[in-house]
């Protein structure tokens, strides 16, 4: 059995090479990095851009240059530390995004049915997923709003789960 072969990293880089051969998912990947990383300075400051985007004080232009001057922020309000971390997170959920894309696009090749397919494919993401970004939560309460509502609906027919016995 060759080791090299069944190497996980092996594995991961060889996929990388592939989703990344092609422009786009390079796009993907910098387009949705820049957009998380934007977020997450944006969420350091949340309050004071709520204010200048709700408040009838500032004009159009000068809530997109405090939009603008608030990513300043990275610099002064984050430790190196910080930082580091920010951008790490932004570069591999990037780069978790574009291969989501490119698996998704092959997934929908593969299939025959793309409508059935894809939204079981959707919908299998949404409830596989890991317990980090909070999927697996997002499975578990469909699961308890069916089972709830599937109750709901037995218990207002005369026959209860129960039964009569």
């Amino acid at each position: 059995m060759n080791t090299t072969q069944n190497n996980p990293i092996n594995t991961v880089i060889s996929a990388m090479r592939e989703v990344f051969r092609k422009h786009r998912y390079i796009g993907i990947a910098l387009a949705s990095a820049t957009g998380i990383g934007v977020a997450i300075i944006w969420l350091s400051s949340h309050q004071l851009i709520w204010f200048a985007l709700t408040s009838d004080i500032f004009n159009r232009s000068a809530k997109l240059k405090i939009l603008w001057t608030s990513l300043g922020s990275f610099a002064t309000n984050f430790t190196l530390a910080s930082q580091i971390m920010i951008v790490l997170v932004a570069l591999l959920s990037g780069i978790n995004i574009a291969m989501l894309a490119f698996y998704f696009k092959r997934r929908m090749a593969m299939r025959s049915a793309v409508g059935a397919s894809g939204f079981g494919l959707v919908i299998g993401t949404l409830g596989v997923g890991c317990s980090a970004c909070g999927s697996v939560i997002l499975s578990s309460l469909i699961g308890i709003t069916s089972a709830s509502a599937l109750i709901s609906v037995l218990a207002c027919q005369k026959d209860s789960i129960a039964g009569n016995m």
